[in-house]
């Protein structure tokens, strides 16, 4: 069945002619997803034997506080996680946290360490937070129950929306963790890009909770989401393609960081950042991207005889000139491309990528593409981490699971 596969990822690495699309056909954001309970959670702060079983894990990873550097910081300065069941009209929540230091003393209630939820619905909007320690402020008239653990590492919650049969549903979702060492709030951690505009309605990500018994939902008839587009800036200068990372130019760019790990389709925490991590950033000037990807990883292997089970990043890019899905395994060049230039540069350590992908006679000023990029891992039995800055299941080579990527 393999073989299979990799025919069929061979064969599509041929151009694919994509006519007569709009711009919003060239890319689909997975959802998130809830899992109905087994049992009902008891939200006490504390995780019970199989309590949480069948729930999708997701990390925080986009630091929305920063408009150019959307990287998370140190694991022990802030990080988490947190995964969503669901049964009848309730929504069950975990959230795993870990922070050096906790402050709750903030006069301004949302300056503090806290958890923020963000829930559009048929029922109105509501942004409930709980700071550490402390009870959530709203919900939509049912039922709201907060708990956390005496160290404040868990929060364990339900909200109820009244009269709402939450299976094969979608609703507009976000869930953010926010970090004040004393000066000032420094961080807002969420699992997708954005400005920080949740409690504004916008840059929201579709959460839907799977049917009882499958991994399926109702077809969505109307999305409460406004996912938000990656950004490539415009560069007057161009970069020097040769592993050797000009700072003044790419300062220019917007920075991500690689967050899901795709290969583990239930718990897509990425591992430690030195196991395997890195962050990506693109310019582009006329009809061409260019890009710089930043990697960290305790052991570099391209010795597996599938290419795609290498170390290596690959990009796919949907245009309406069709599809590619370029390969660069650590140390070499990108191995298809539009039929316009491809350059590629890696440093003597296989830290930095540089690259340009030419896409002849499109020029890319205030367009939209459907793009994604992955950074895979294999430590020399297996690839074992395939991140990428979206949630989805590894399926981007049959062009699914793309975000939005705008050049302006």
């Amino acid at each position: 069945m393999r073989k299979i596969l990799v025919l069929a990822a061979a064969i599509m690495l041929v151009l694919i002619p994509v006519t007569g699309v709009l711009a919003a056909d060239l890319w689909s954001v997975m959802p998130f997803y809830a899992a109905p309970a087994e049992k009902e959670p008891v939200i006490d702060g504390v995780v019970g034997d199989d309590e949480w079983k069948g729930a999708y894990t997701y990390p925080f990873a986009f630091n929305q506080l920063s408009s150019s550097d959307l990287r998370p910081p140190a694991a022990d300065d802030s990080s988490g996680d947190w995964r969503i069941l669901y049964k009848g009209d309730t929504i069950y929540g975990l959230v795993r946290r870990t922070d050096n230091k906790t402050f709750i003393r903030a006069s301004q209630v949302y300056e503090n360490d806290c958890v923020e939820l963000f829930i559009k619905t048929d029922k109105g909007f509501r942004q409930p937070r709980a700071v550490v320690g402390k009870k959530f402020d709203v919900g939509f008239g049912g039922k709201v129950e907060t708990a956390w653990s005496e160290d404040g590492t868990i929060l364990e919650f339900a909200v109820q929306i009244p009269d709402m049969d939450l299976a094969g549903k979608n609703i507009g979702w976000n869930i953010a963790l926010a970090d004040n060492d004393g000066l000032f709030r420094k961080t807002q951690l969420y699992p997708i890009p954005g400005a920080n505009r949740s409690w504004q309605q916008m840059d929201l990500a579709e959460l839907v909770f799977l049917l009882p018994g499958k991994n399926t939902h109702e077809p969505i008839t109307k999305s409460f989401a406004q996912f938000p587009a990656f950004i490539a800036k415009k560069t007057d200068t161009v970069p020097v393609i040769d592993g050797k990372i000009d700072e003044e130019i790419w300062k220019k760019g917007v920075v991500y960081p690689f967050a899901f790990n795709q290969l583990n389709s239930t718990n897509q925490v990425p591992p430690p950042v030195d196991d395997c991590g890195g962050s990506w950033v693109l310019l582009y000037q006329g009809d061409t991207i260019y890009g710089l990807v930043r990697r960290t990883d305790n052991k570099t292997f391209i010795r597996a005889s599938q290419v795609y089970e290498n170390d290596c990043v690959e990009l796919f890019l949907k245009t309406e000139k069709g599809f590619r899905q370029p390969r660069a395994v650590v140390g070499k060049k990108f191995d298809v491309g539009f039929g316009g230039k491809v350059e590629t540069a890696w440093s003597e350590d296989g830290t930095v990528l540089e690259f340009a992908v030419q896409i002849p006679g499109l020029d890319l000023a205030g367009k939209s593409i459907g793009w994604n990029i992955a950074l895979a891992d294999n430590d020399g039995l297996f690839r074992k981490t395939q991140l990428y800055p979206v949630k989805g299941f590894n399926r981007s080579w049959q062009q699914f699971d793309l975000a939005e990527l705008r050049f302006e």
